[in-house]
C-alpha cells in the first residue's frame, strides 16, 4: 500500500509514477526529475509536470510504497523492464560483468596474509606435480585435473577462510598450466595446442562459480590467449622433453611476426581495460592490464630487433601512445608510465633509423633530437587538452545538482 508523501521513506529508486520512463528517484521527499529506463540514466525535460500524461496517474501525488524500490543504489548497473502498475520486474536483464560482484568493480585492498597464502597454494601445487614428474604424462594429467576440482570444491565450500579461499587460487594458477600441457602433449610439439587450451581453461575457472570473477585468472587467460596466437604467427610450437613434463621453446623463427602480435594483442587488451574502466569495472580492468602490459613488453623486445626497419620503431611508438592514454583514461600510474616508456622507446628508435648515427655524437644528436620530440609533444598535447577544457566550460551552463546513482536490479 502506497503512503502519502507525509510518510517516512528513504531515498532511492522506484516505479516512475508519472508513467513517462521506468524508473525515478525519490530523494525522501519528492519526486525529482531523475529518471532511468533499461539502466540509462536522463533528465526528465518535463521534470515533475503532470502536463503529460493527460491522465495524471494517482501516483504522482504519494510516495514510493514502503519496502519497494531501492533506497541503496548501485552506480552503474542496468535494469531489466519494470511494471508501473505491480512493480513486478519483467525478463531482469543483469550485465554479464555484474555478475562477479563488487571486485569487478573495485580493486581490493592487498592483504599480507591472503598474498601469501595465494603463493603458497601455489608452491603446494608445485610440489605435488613434482612428486609425481617421473610417473608418465597420464599421472601428471590427473593429478593436475584433482588439483583444479579441489581448489574448486574449496572456493565452493569455505566461505570464511579466506587464507585457504587464496591458497585455493594459487593452486589452481599452476594447475590449469600443467594440466594443458600434459593433456596435449604426445612427446613431440604441442606448445600452441597446451596455450590454447591453458587459455580456455583459465578464461572459464574466472566465468564460472568458484572461482567467478578472479582477476588474476583473467589477467592470465587473456595474456595466454594472445601468447597461442603470437606462436602460430611465429610459427613456434614449442617442444616437450620426453617425460611430458616440461616446456621447452623451440625457438622463434619470425621474431618480428610475434612481437607484432604481441604489441596488437597489448594495445587489444588495454582497448578492454579503456572499456571496463569506463563502465565502473576498475577491478576487472586491472586483470587485462597486467596483461596488456607483459603483452605489450613482450612485443617491444621481439620488435626492437627490427629496429633497422622503421616500421617496427613506429609500431612500438604507437604501441606506447595508446597504452599511455589508457592508463591516463583510466588513472591507472603503472600502464601510464609503461606506455609512455614504450613510446620513448619508439621515438628513439625511430630517429635512430632516420639518422642513422655512426659516431658517438651522432648518437647524441639522435637522443636530443629525440628527447626534444617528447617534450615538445607533451607541451602541444597539455595546449590541446587547456584549449578543449575551457572551450567546455565557456559553453557549459552553470552546473545541477548530481544526479543519483543508478539502481540495482530489482
Amino acid at each position: 500500500m502506497s503512503q502519502q508523501p507525509g510518510s517516512v521513506q528513504p531515498a532511492g529508486w522506484f516505479n516512475d509514477p508519472y508513467g513517462r520512463f521506468q524508473l525515478r528517484y525519490w530523494d525522501g521527499s519528492a519526486w525529482t526529475a531523475h529518471v532511468s529506463t533499461n539502466g540509462v540514466q536522463q533528465v526528465d525535460p518535463l521534470g515533475t509536470s503532470t502536463i503529460v500524461p493527460f491522465a495524471i496517474p494517482k501516483t504522482a501525488s504519494e510516495s514510493p510504497p514502503a519496502g519497494h524500490g531501492s533506497p541503496t543504489p548501485l552506480a552503474g548497473v542496468a535494469l531489466g523492464a519494470v511494471d508501473a502498475h505491480t512493480g513486478a520486474t519483467v525478463g531482469p536483464k543483469v550485465p554479464f560483468m555484474d555478475r562477479f560482484g563488487a571486485d569487478a568493480r573495485e580493486r581490493p585492498a592487498p592483504q599480507f596474509a591472503t598474498a601469501v597464502a595465494g603463493l603458497g597454494g601455489t608452491v603446494l601445487a608445485a610440489g605435488a606435480m613434482a612428486a609425481v614428474a617421473d610417473s608418465g604424462r597420464g599421472a601428471i594429467a590427473a593429478l593436475s585435473l584433482l588439483v583444479i576440482v579441489g581448489a574448486a570444491v574449496v572456493r565452493l565450500v569455505v566461505h570464511t577462510q579466506n587464507e585457504a579461499r587464496a591458497a585455493a587460487i594459487g593452486a589452481v594458477v599452476l594447475a590449469i598450466p600443467v594440466f594443458a600441457g600434459a593433456a596435449t602433449s604426445n612427446g613431440g610439439d604441442a606448445g600452441t595446442a597446451a596455450a590454447v587450451l591453458a587459455a580456455a581453461l583459465y578464461l572459464a575457472a574466472w566465468a564460472l562459480p568458484g572461482f567467478s570473477g578472479r582477476t588474476v585468472l583473467l589477467g592470465l587467460g587473456a595474456l595466454t590467449a594472445v601468447g597461442s596466437c603470437a606462436s602460430l604467427a611465429g610459427g613456434d610450437t614449442g617442444r616437450r622433453t620426453s617425460d611430458g613434463l616440461d616446456f621447452v621453446p623451440s625457438g622463434v623463427s619470425n621474431s618480428l611476426g610475434t612481437g607484432f602480435v604481441y604489441l596488437v594483442g597489448g594495445v587489444l587488451l588495454l582497448v578492454g581495460v579503456w572499456r571496463l574502466d569506463k563502465a565502473g569495472f576498475r577491478g576487472s580492468g586491472t586483470g587485462l592490464a597486467a596483461a596488456g602490459l607483459v603483452s605489450s613488453f613482450l612485443g617491444t623486445g621481439l620488435v626492437a630487433s627490427e629496429f633497422a626497419d622503421a616500421g617496427g620503431a613506429l609500431l612500438v611508438l604507437v604501441a606506447g601512445v595508446a597504452i599511455c592514454v589508457v592508463g591516463a583514461h583510466g588513472n591507472r600510474r603503472a600502464t601510464a608510465w609503461t606506455g609512455a616508456t614504450l613510446a620513448a622507446f619508439g621515438t628513439v628508435g625511430l630517429v635512430a633509423v632516420t639518422t642513422e648515427p655512426s659516431s658517438v655524437s651522432g648518437v647524441a644528436v639522435a637522443l636530443l633530437v629525440a628527447g626534444a620530440l617528447l617534450v615538445g609533444a607533451s607541451v602541444v598535447v597539455r595546449a590541446i587538452r587547456a584549449s578543449q577544457t575551457a572551450r567546455t566550460a565557456s559553453t557549459t551552463d552553470a552546473p545541477s545538482a548530481p544526479a543519483p546513482p543508478l539502481p540495482p536490479p530489482q
